[in-house]
C-alpha cells in the first residue's frame, strides 16, 4: 500500500510540474521580437532524436519486463489505459507503440511550427511524458516478477 501511495505521490507531483512548465510565464512584449526573420534551426536535430531514442529504450524495457513479469506471476495482468486486465503482450505493446508514434509525430509539429520562445520548448512534454510512463511501466513489472520470485514456494525432491 505504501509503495502505490508514493507512486501516486510522485506521479501527481510529475504531472503537476509538466502542466506547469506548459503555462506561458509572460506576454510576448512587440520589444522582445525581432525585426526580420532568423533562420530556424534544424527541427530533427541531436536532442530530437536522443528523446526518440530514450522513448524507444523505454518502450522496449516495459515491453521486455511486462513479458517477464506475466511469466514470473500468473496473476499478474495489464493495468494500464489500454486492455486493462489482459495477459497478452503484444496487444497493449502495439497500441503503446502507436500512442509514442503519435508523440513523437505531435514533438516534431510543435517544434517545428510554433515559434514563440515560450512554447516552443514544450514539445519535449510529449516524449518526456510518455518516457515516464513507460518508466513506470517498467518498475511495477519488475516489481510484480520480483514479487513473485519472493513468494515463489520452493519445490524440495527430498520430500
Amino acid at each position: 500500500m505504501c509503495n502505490r501511495l508514493n507512486t501516486s505521490i510522485l506521479r501527481c507531483a510529475l504531472y503537476c510540474t509538466l502542466a506547469l512548465l506548459a503555462v506561458p510565464c509572460f506576454a510576448a512584449d512587440s520589444d522582445l521580437l525581432p525585426d526580420k526573420s532568423q533562420p530556424r534551426p534544424a527541427t530533427v536535430d541531436k536532442t530530437f532524436l536522443a528523446e526518440v531514442g530514450t522513448m524507444a529504450a523505454a518502450w522496449t524495457a516495459d515491453t521486455v519486463s511486462t513479458h517477464y513479469a506475466f511469466a514470473a506471476n500468473p496473476d499478474h495482468h495489464e493495468v494500464g489505459w489500454f486492455f486493462t486486465g489482459s495477459r497478452a503482450t503484444a496487444e497493449p505493446s502495439a497500441a503503446w507503440a502507436a500512442v509514442d508514434a503519435g508523440a513523437v509525430v505531435a514533438a516534431y509539429e510543435w517544434k517545428k511550427h510554433v515559434h514563440n520562445r515560450y512554447l516552443h520548448p514544450i514539445w519535449h512534454v510529449f516524449m518526456l511524458q510518455r518516457i515516464v510512463a513507460h518508466s513506470e511501466g517498467t518498475a511495477g513489472n519488475v516489481a510484480a516478477a520480483s514479487n513473485a520470485a519472493e513468494t515463489k514456494p520452493r519445490h524440495d525432491p527430498g520430500r
